[in-house]
């Protein structure tokens, strides 16, 4: 049980920080992914809400000034 909750933390980080966990684990060797001080740096994190939702294939719906949300018809 307690591999399988630091395997499950693990994937959650990932998931939660947009990183692969070959990305994790060897981010040293990707140029893109050091920052001028060689520690982890993502550029393609989009903060958590977004990196989860971005996992799961979902998006945000648009909203009005309202914040109302807007119906999109989808094509039938």
């Amino acid at each position: 049980m307690l591999i399988y909750n630091i395997f499950n933390s693990f994937q959650v980080y990932g998931i939660l920080m947009n990183l692969t966990t070959n990305e994790q684990l060897k981010y040293k060797r990707y140029a893109h992914m050091k920052d001028k001080n060689g520690k982890l740096f993502n550029p393609f994190n989009g903060g958590p809400k977004k990196n989860f939702l971005d996992f799961f294939f979902l998006r945000l719906l648009p909203r009005d000034e309202n914040g109302d949300y807007i119906l999109i018809k989808l094509p039938s």
